[in-house]
């Protein structure tokens, strides 16, 4: 089984985080995000934690979105979700409290000790397929 990287090279797969902002989502981030694009990898997050939007998508997420359209980078507020999870193609998942889009990370500050699960278990993963379905509207997750 391939391990997953959440920012590499080739680009990420489909992400979901729960808080975006720009210092997380810095360069480094939106060219993965972007060659992942390139690549016809339709790129699905979702976002939130209470019951509005409180901050507009980091401006480069927001010029991705503007330049490969919102079939292909679908950004939707979700709201009211604590939950980090990664889920790609529908086969395997990361659920942890590792916020994935909202902590960049500092080597000058302490530890912090985040746990999280890797799972391939089809049911489990076809439940939380089924969820996202429904959040972002969608028949299937994955495809091009």
């Amino acid at each position: 089984m391939d391990r997953p990287t959440v920012w590499n090279r080739e680009g990420l797969r489909s992400p979901r985080v729960p808080w975006l902002n720009a210092q997380a989502l810095n360069v480094e981030v939106t060219d993965c995000i972007e060659k992942a694009l390139r690549r016809g990898v339709i790129v699905r997050i979702a976002w939130g934690i209470g019951d509005a939007p409180d901050a507009a998508i980091p401006g480069g997420l927001q010029g991705l979105q503007d330049r490969f359209g919102k079939r292909k980078l679908q950004i939707k507020f979700r709201g009211n979700t604590h939950r980090k999870i990664l889920l790609w193609d529908g086969r395997s998942y990361i659920m942890g409290s590792f916020n994935w889009g909202s902590f960049r990370g500092d080597p000058r500050m302490k530890v912090r000790h985040e746990a999280g699960t890797l799972t391939s278990n089809p049911a489990l993963v076809q439940n939380l397929v089924e969820e996202f379905k429904k959040v972002f509207e969608v028949e299937e997750l994955g495809g091009a």
